[in-house]
C-alpha cells in the first residue's frame, strides 16, 4: 500500500530506528523510536521542536505526508519504547529517561528522575501538539553500596518496554527494574525486588540483577493505581562477562476487556514464580552456566492477583502479547531453534530449520483444541519482515513440581 523512509541526516552511525508502531482508528500510524539526528523532521505547532534523542511521529493512511511529527526528551539519552492508541486518537508512550529535564506535566505521579534512569508513561494529544500528562515512574535505591562501599555511584533504574490502555483510559506499563524502592501501588503480587547477588570471581564484583514490573496510572498520569515487581532471583556466583543483568526482562502488556493483564518476556532464574504451569517438566532455567533464556506469560486478575504463570519453552523470548478473547493471550516471541516441547499437542512443523525461529502461543483458562505452527526465520526476527510463527494453545493447567535453585559454580 505504501513504503517511506523517515530520519533527518546524520553524523557518524547514530541513525534513526522506530521501536514500536500502532494504528489509530482512522488508519494513521503512529511510530515512536531513537534519533541521532539534529534534522528529524518536525512539523509545525508540534510538542517538541528543540532536538532530542526520542521521537513520535504520526503518518497518513497513504503514508505520502506526516500528519505531526515530533522530537521528545530532555538533553539526555531519553527513548520511547512502546505505544497505544486510543479511540480519541490519543497516544500513549512509555520508554527510558536518562535526562533531567525530560518534559512532565503540573500533576505528574513523580516529576523529578530518581535512578540512573527511569521509566516514563505519557499521553500526546491526537495533534501532537500538547502533553495531557506526562510522568515519571522509577526508584534510586539499589543494594550496591553495602555490597561494594566504593561504588556509590550506583543506582537502580527502570524502563519501560510495553503499553497497553484499557477501554476506561488507564495507561499500563510493563518493563525492567533493579531499583529496591520502586514506587508500589494497590496491592502487589511481589513488593520486593527478587534480585540476589551475582559474584564475579576474578574480580570480586558484585551485581545484583532485575526484575520485571508492570504498573497502572489514572486517567490523568497523577495516581499510580497498581503497580508490582515480577520475577525470580538470579543464580549467584556467575561470570559476569557470561551472565547478563536482565535476568528477568518484560518485553510486553496486554490488558482485557474486564481489566485482566498479561505479560510477556524471558527469564534465566531458576526460581521464576510460576503458578498453574502445565509443563510436563518444569521448564525453569535449570543451567546456570548458560545464558539461554526461557520464556514466560503470566496474568494477574484485574485486582492484581496473579492468575496463572508458565514458561513457554526454553531458549526463547516473548516480545509481543494481545488478548485473542477475554481470558485468552496470544503471544510472539523469538526461539534460537531447539527441538519444540513434544507436550503441545500436533504441529505443523515439529524440528527447526536452523537459526533464529519465531513463535506465537496462545493461552487459555478455558477447554481449548492445542495446536501449534512453527516456521523458519533466516534472520533474526527482532527485524521487521523477518518474523515466523509457531502457535501454541495450553489447556488442562496443572502445577509444577518445585523448582531447584542451583549455583553458577555447580553447587
Amino acid at each position: 500500500m505504501y513504503s517511506t523512509y523517515l530520519g533527518g541526516d546524520v553524523s557518524g552511525s547514530a541513525g534513526t530506528e522506530i521501536r514500536a508502531l500502532a494504528l489509530d482508528t482512522a488508519g494513521n500510524a503512529i511510530v515512536v523510536g531513537r534519533t541521532g539526528s539534529t534534522q528529524h523532521p518536525v512539523t509545525a505547532g508540534a510538542l517538541q521542536a528543540s532536538p532530542s534523542s526520542g521521537f513520535v511521529t504520526k503518518l497518513n493512511t497513504t503514508g505520502t505526508a506526516l500528519v505531526y511529527s515530533t522530537y521528545l526528551g530532555g538533553t539526555g539519552m531519553d527513548i520511547p519504547n512502546a505505544v497505544a492508541v486510543d479511540s480519541a486518537g490519543n497516544a500513549f508512550v512509555t520508554g527510558i529517561v536518562h535526562s533531567d529535564n525530560f518534559p512532565t506535566t503540573a500533576s505528574a505521579f513523580q516529576k523529578v528522575r530518581k535512578g540512573g534512569a527511569d521509566a516514563f508513561v505519557l499521553k500526546l494529544n491526537a495533534a501532537g501538539s500538547t502533553l495531557l500528562y506526562s510522568t515519571l515512574f522509577g526508584g534510586g535505591e539499589l543494594n550496591w553500596n553495602s555490597l561494594h562501599p566504593t561504588w556509590s555511584d550506583r543506582t537502580g533504574f527502570e524502563q519501560g518496554t510495553g503499553i497497553a490502555i484499557d477501554s476506561g483510559g488507564n495507561a499500563y506499563i510493563v518493563g525492567q527494574t533493579s531499583s529496591t524502592d520502586m514506587p508500589l501501588g494497590g496491592t502487589p503480587y511481589q513488593s520486593t525486588l527478587q534480585s540476589i547477588q551475582i559474584r564475579n570471581g576474578g574480580t570480586g564484583q558484585v551485581w545484583s540483577g532485575d526484575n520485571a514490573f508492570y504498573a497502572k496510572f489514572n486517567t490523568t498520569g497523577s495516581a499510580l493505581l497498581h503497580s508490582t515487581y515480577f520475577g525470580g532471583l538470579a543464580s549467584p556466583n556467575c561470570n559476569l562477562s557470561t551472565f547478563p543483568f536482565d535476568h528477568n526482562p518484560a518485553h510486553a502488556i496486554a490488558v482485557d476487556s474486564v481489566g485482566n493483564v498479561a505479560i510477556g518476556g524471558a527469564t534465566l532464574s531458576p526460581s521464576f514464580p510460576l503458578k498453574d504451569d502445565n509443563s510436563a517438566v518444569d521448564l525453569r532455567r535449570n543451567s546456570p552456566s548458560s545464558v539461554n533464556y526461557n520464556s514466560y506469560v503470566a496474568e494477574f486478575s484485574p485486582s492484581g492477583a496473579l492468575t496463572y504463570s508458565t514458561i513457554v519453552d526454553e531458549q526463547s523470548s516473548v516480545n509481543a502479547l494481545s488478548y485473542f478473547s477475554e481470558g485468552e493471550v496470544v503471544a510472539a516471541g523469538t526461539s534460537i531453534g531447539h527441538a519444540l516441547r513434544t507436550d503441545m499437542g500436533s504441529t505443523f512443523q515439529s524440528s527447526a530449520k536452523g537459526g533464529q525461529e519465531a513463535f506465537f502461543t496462545r493461552y487459555s483458562s478455558k477447554a481449548v483444541q492445542p495446536y501449534r505452527l512453527l516456521l523458519k526465520a533466516e534472520r533474526s526476527p527482532s527485524y521487521v519482515g523477518d518474523d515466523t510463527i509457531f502457535f501454541v494453545t495450553l489447556t488442562g493447567l496443572t502445577a509444577p513440581a518445585g523448582g531447584q535453585f542451583e549455583f553458577c559454580d555447580g553447587t
